[in-house]
C-alpha cells in the first residue's frame, strides 16, 4: 500500500509518466492540474503531488528518447496502455492554460457525457492523451 503523505493527508494513488523533456513537462502538470512538486532531483525526475494523489516524471534514456520525436503540435500517442484523467472545475476554463504550456484541446464536437461528467481529450505537449472531467450539474 502506498502511504505517502501530502500536506499530512495520505496518497492512495500514484502514476509515473516517462517524458523527454521534464521541465515542460512539470510545467504543464503543476499549470494545468494544481499539482506541487514534492521531491525532485538532479537524477532526471520530479514527483508532483495533489491531495488524491502523485504523478512521478522520469526522463527516459537518451538512447530511448532519440527512437521518438516530439513533434509541434505534439501529434497523439496511440500506442500506449494507460490514459491520465483529472477532474476539473471547467473545460472551457482550461483551455488557455494548456495551449499556454504547449498543449491542445481534441475538437469540442467530440466531448462526450459520462457518469455525471462532461469529458473531453487534450494532449500534453509530448503527445499522451489527458482525460478532462467536468462535474455535470444536477438540474
Amino acid at each position: 500500500m502506498l502511504d505517502v503523505l501530502f500536506d499530512g493527508v495520505s496518497i492512495m494513488a500514484a502514476a509515473i509518466l516517462y517524458v523527454t523533456d521534464l521541465t515542460i513537462m512539470r510545467t504543464f502538470y503543476e499549470r494545468c492540474f494544481g499539482m506541487s512538486a514534492v521531491d525532485s532531483g538532479q537524477d532526471g525526475f520530479c514527483v508532483l503531488a495533489s491531495r488524491d494523489w502523485e504523478l512521478s516524471l522520469v526522463c527516459v534514456p537518451a538512447a530511448s528518447a532519440a527512437t521518438f520525436a516530439i513533434t509541434d503540435p505534439p501529434e497523439r500517442r496511440e500506442a500506449v496502455s494507460v490514459k491520465l484523467a483529472f477532474e476539473v472545475a471547467s473545460i472551457d476554463g482550461l483551455q488557455a492554460v494548456v495551449t499556454g504550456v504547449g498543449g491542445q484541446f481534441d475538437p469540442r464536437d467530440t466531448a462526450w457525457e459520462f457518469r455525471g461528467c462532461r469529458l473531453l481529450d487534450c494532449l500534453d505537449p509530448e503527445g499522451n492523451a489527458v482525460q478532462l472531467r467536468e462535474p455535470l450539474l444536477a438540474v
